[in-house]
């Protein structure tokens, strides 16, 4: 996903008094696979067209046009998308618990063993499925009392999912086994992603896992569908767009922050990822 990690996401969804930030993911957009990662921050999820294939931890999921999903801080999730847009708010979770009273009715969604993450499905969960919208419509429009309203709505998708008791033990999803995996996952994705711009190999990623090489391997492919030098690649590659697009560095000097000191290299696995060179990915998005 190409977002700087230190055991947390060190990325700033919006400000310091409205942590909420909406983004919207169309074929342009740099990060349009989401590629495994986490945060501390809860994440709401809405398809706007097509369908994302969505891995929160150890569970799949299909999302259609029309379907939400919310995500609690700290899951490990991976997507992808299938002819998709769909939009994302990430927000951080003290404007709902700022109220002492609040925070006491909130905490069963707040403990880090409790797994929320069920689709909202157009046409069914109609109640909660309107105050999603809402929150999307409110943050995205910005109309006079905006923050009001945004707030107000995700007060209200959290009183739907408490009252409907759509949550349940983390541990009833994911084995015991599996979560030790999953926080040894997490330890990688936090090391290599602060690392990404030196020469890594399988060793150094197994060793920060404290697994053995082979069966890192497995259990990473396990976790992301990916071999851990896929993996590292195609975070390469995502700096490298995010570069590409914000800055007018050469090209050769992106492909060496990124880890790639082989010009001819750099371009050739940035075609595979991205389908066009990079010369030719800078021009498309007008930087």
């Amino acid at each position: 996903m190409g977002i700087n990690l230190s055991e947390l996401e060190k990325i700033k969804h919006g400000s310091s008094d409205f942590p909420i930030a909406l983004y919207r993911v169309t074929r342009d957009f740099p990060r349009y696979r989401m590629m495994c990662h986490w945060h501390v921050e809860y994440e709401l999820i809405r398809v706007i067209e097509g369908s994302l294939l969505l891995k929160i931890d150890e569970k799949d999921f299909v999302l259609g046009a029309g379907d939400a999903i919310l995500i609690h801080g700290g899951n490990l999730h991976s997507g992808e998308p299938r002819n998709c847009i769909y939009e994302c708010l990430v927000f951080g979770i003290n404007p709902v618990t700022s109220l002492a009273g609040c925070r006491e009715e909130l905490s069963p969604l707040l403990a880090n063993d409790v797994f929320i993450s069920r689709p909202y499905r157009y046409g069914t969960d109609n109640e909660i499925r309107h105050a999603i919208d809402c929150f999307f419509d409110a943050v995205s429009e910005e109309k006079k009392g905006y923050k009001l309203a945004a707030i107000s709505s995700l007060y209200r998708i959290f009183s739907l999912i408490i009252e409907k008791e759509n949550y349940g033990e983390r541990n009833g999803c994911i084995s015991i086994p599996e979560n030790r995996y999953i926080n040894s996952f997490k330890k990688v994705i936090t090391w290599l992603e602060e690392h990404y711009s030196e020469n890594i190999t399988l060793d150094d990623l197994a060793q920060v896992a404290g697994f053995s090489p082979k069966y890192f391997c497995r259990l990473f492919s396990k976790l992301t569908g990916r071999s851990p030098i896929d993996y590292l690649n195609c975070y390469r590659v995502d700096r490298a767009s995010d570069m590409l697009t914000e800055t007018e560095k050469p090209i050769i000097d992106i492909a060496a922050e990124c880890g790639f000191y082989d010009l001819s290299y750099f371009v050739k696995v940035f075609k595979k990822y991205k389908g066009i060179p990079p010369g030719q990915y800078r021009k498309r998005s007008g930087a």
